[in-house]
């Protein structure tokens, strides 16, 4: 797998239609990305080495989408790598288009999203040598 493509995990937007859908999953022979706006359907995605599957396909930004890793649809996951789940981990994913997304609200395709200020708090992580255990 070439190393710039795994920045583009997920679903990207390269145009305001046009986007590039890249999963992992080398568990499974094949792989459909399900979208579910209307029109909904199912289309297959080409396999790539290392158990990557990608397609690019012209879609409106704020397409919904699962992948279907089974053979009738009894596997229908979410982007595990998606960056908007608007149902949460276990629905499905959407598209956003980066430079037109407005990152001081949330955005338009969630119409039921709470008119709420959000705080964000900060995580840090320490990193400590085998040495230096138990001395803080």
């Amino acid at each position: 797998m070439d190393a710039r493509l795994r920045e583009f995990l997920d679903a990207t937007s390269l145009s305001t239609e046009e986007c590039l859908f890249l999963v992992c999953s080398p568990y499974v022979d094949s792989v459909k990305l399900r979208i579910l706006n209307s029109p909904a359907r199912s289309i297959p995605m080409e396999r790539l080495p290392k158990g990557y599957f990608r397609l690019l396909l012209w879609e409106q930004v704020c397409c919904r989408y699962l992948y279907d890793l089974g053979e009738n649809g009894e596997k229908m996951r979410g982007d595990s790598v998606s960056r908007l789940l608007a149902e949460g981990v276990h629905g499905p994913s959407e598209v956003v288009a980066h430079a037109e997304f407005n990152w001081n609200s949330l955005p338009e395709c969630l119409p039921s999203a709470p008119n709420q200020s959000f705080r964000i708090e900060p995580l840090s992580f320490a990193l400590y040598r085998s040495d230096d255990r138990g001395k803080m």
